[in-house]
């Protein structure tokens, strides 16, 4: 389990594969965490470092004391 902590939150995310390998992001549509993408990560991670992380508020990745709005 891997957890970023900036601007007030701790950000989850995954990471699969080998490093040395070219890097794919994927980030899910709004709300989405990491899991919607357990199709393409199996796909990909043979051949690419596959980081996967939740959005702010969503999955395992916390919010912030403000809150968040779509503006």
């Amino acid at each position: 389990m891997a957890i970023l902590k900036t601007q007030g939150i701790n950000q989850y995310y995954e990471m699969f594969g080998d490093s040395r390998n070219p890097a794919i992001l994927l980030i899910s549509g709004l709300g989405g965490t990491n899991k919607s993408w357990l199709t393409q990560i199996e796909r990909f991670k043979n051949n690419y470092f596959v980081i996967a992380p939740d959005h702010r508020g969503t999955g395992l990745s916390t919010h912030t004391i403000e809150g968040l709005t779509t503006e």
